[in-house]
C-alpha cells in the first residue's frame, strides 16, 4: 500500500512544467563497517568527492551557462564524540539557458544532498534530491564569434 503512495508522489514530482519545484526525499540506510575509523574515512571520502565535483562557471558558445557550487551544511567531518561523526553538503547544479524569444537567460538549478552519519562503526545514510522552478535574468551577451 505506502509502495502505490510513494510513486504517486514521485510521479507528481517529475509532471514536467507544471511543478515549480521539488524534492526527492531519500531512504535511510545503513551498513555495519569494520571499526569507527573505517566508518569515519567513509564520511571524509564522501567530503573529498563532493569537493571535487565544484566547477567554476562556464559559457558555451551559444551561451548557455553551468556551474557547480558546493554549500557545506556541516562543517566537514564533524565528530560529536569519540563514537559519533557526522558529514552534510549539498552539490548544487545550475543551468543558464539563453532565451531569445523573451529576451532572457532561463535559470534552473537542481541539487542532491549528502548526510552521512557515524554510529560507532554503523554508516547510516540519508541523501536526498531536488530541484528549484527556473528564474529569469538578463540575457547574457554570448562570447563573440572569432573571424578569420
Amino acid at each position: 500500500m505506502m509502495r502505490g503512495a510513494g510513486l504517486s508522489v514521485l510521479g507528481s514530482l517529475i509532471a514536467g512544467p507544471a511543478m515549480a519545484s521539488g524534492y526527492i526525499p531519500g531512504f535511510e540506510t545503513r551498513d555495519t563497517l569494520g571499526s569507527h575509523a573505517e566508518c569515519v574515512a567513509r564520511l571524509e571520502a564522501a567530503a573529498g568527492q563532493a569537493a571535487a565535483a565544484v566547477e567554476p562557471k562556464t559559457v558555451r558558445p551559444d551561451g548557455s551557462t553551468r556551474e557547480v557550487t558546493l554549500e557545506p551544511i556541516t562543517q566537514g567531518v564533524e565528530r560529536a564524540n569519540a563514537q559519533q561523526a557526522r558529514y552534510r553538503a549539498k552539490l548544487w547544479y545550475a543551468h543558464g539557458t539563453p532565451r531569445a524569444d523573451i529576451g532572457r537567460m532561463e535559470y534552473s538549478a537542481s541539487w542532491q544532498e549528502t548526510n552521512l552519519t557515524c554510529d560507532g562503526k554503523v554508516l547510516i545514510t540519508h541523501n536526498s534530491q531536488g530541484y528549484t522552478s527556473s528564474a529569469f535574468g538578463p540575457l547574457d551577451t554570448p562570447p563573440a564569434s572569432e573571424t578569420p
